[in-house]
């Protein structure tokens, strides 16, 4: 669909006739058309010109209704290539666009997608001025699954982390549990040994009731004949003798069983506070881990850049050192 706004403001010669967003259009569109000319003169004035003109929605002035529609009806280019470039004005220094103006938009948009030592590494390794976009496509691929392994080392590390998080939380709750069962236990020991205790004194002075009312001296009248009112008494406190042993004994059982829970409340405290202390040295040591693994991966292209023997060496070490890592987190 033809745009004739934008085709009125190109044939226009008087600029006063124009609105200053109009003449503010003209003269960007004028730049970019001039720039898209001699792209590898202007290449970096072209990136920065596209960007601007989409950050201030330029494109209004002349009718367009988006930057899609502008790049591609009136600079005539597709609106991915457009935003490759904008990328590249976001992603690359002036100098280093000025320096490698020649290499495309197309294999600059793909070396985008790596951080700098990683980019660093991968033009070592081949000549981006020279080398096909599938060649520099493959390289920024490879490097990419690198770091994305890397990534999924970090991902486990961080996942066991917030595991340990969430075990520290719940130990924590299963602890506070615990003590509080202890104590209440304790109380109940303390309450059965005073309870045993007094049942025991109980059975002391029931003891020496009965065997002094056993010993009492009998009277002429009790001789042929026992006092009934004696007999009676005397079984009473047989009686109650043997109810306060069964109490007593049945106060020891129980003081022993209160002992035991208690004992066994003790040891699992003991071992909640050892798995407490494991989980905060794992946090500790894993933020570490996980703080230090990504400075490496970053330190690992660096040395790319200079040495790529070397590099390569610790590589295999980090390689190998991930997959230690898996094998000791899954057993």
């Amino acid at each position: 669909m033809e745009n004739s706004i934008f085709q009125q403001l190109m044939i226009t010669e008087q600029t006063s006739e124009l609105t200053i967003e109009q003449r503010n259009f003209v003269e960007t569109h004028k730049q970019i058309i001039s720039c898209g000319r001699m792209a590898g003169r202007y290449f970096v004035e072209l990136a920065r010109k596209l960007k601007q003109m989409r950050d201030g929605k330029l494109y209004l002035a002349a009718g367009f209704p988006d930057f899609e529609a502008y790049v591609e009806e009136a600079v005539g280019i597709k609106k991915r290539h457009a935003y490759n470039y904008i990328r590249v004005a976001e992603t690359y220094s002036d100098e280093y666009l000025e320096a490698h103006a020649g290499v495309g938009v197309t294999k600059l948009t793909l070396l985008a997608q790596v951080q700098e030592s990683v980019r660093a590494g991968i033009e070592e390794e081949i000549d981006i001025d020279t080398a096909s976009t599938t060649e520099v496509k493959e390289a920024v691929q490879a490097a990419l699954r690198e770091r994305d392994k890397a990534h999924e080392q970090l991902s486990l590390i961080q996942s066991k982390l917030e595991e340990k998080d969430t075990e520290l939380t719940e130990n924590e709750q299963a602890r506070a549990a615990l003590q509080s069962a202890y104590d209440d236990q304790k109380k109940k020991l303390l309450s059965a040994k005073e309870t045993e205790k007094k049942l025991k004194e109980q059975v002391a002075t029931l003891k020496k009731e009965r065997d002094a009312m056993a010993a009492a001296p009998k009277t002429v009248e009790t001789i042929e004949v026992e006092n009934p009112e004696t007999v009676k008494k005397l079984k009473e406190a047989e009686a109650a003798l043997q109810e306060a042993n069964l109490a007593a004994q049945r106060a020891q059982e129980e003081r022993e069983i209160a002992e035991k829970q208690t004992q066994q409340y003790q040891d699992q405290l003991v071992a909640y506070k050892r798995t407490q202390e494991a989980t905060a040295k794992f946090k500790v040591h894993a933020e570490t881990l996980f703080a230090a693994w990504a400075d490496v991966i970053e330190a690992v292209g660096v040395i790319r850049a200079t040495d790529r023997e070397l590099a390569e060496k610790c590589r295999r070490k980090l390689v190998t050192f991930s997959e230690q890592v898996q094998e000791d987190v899954k057993s």
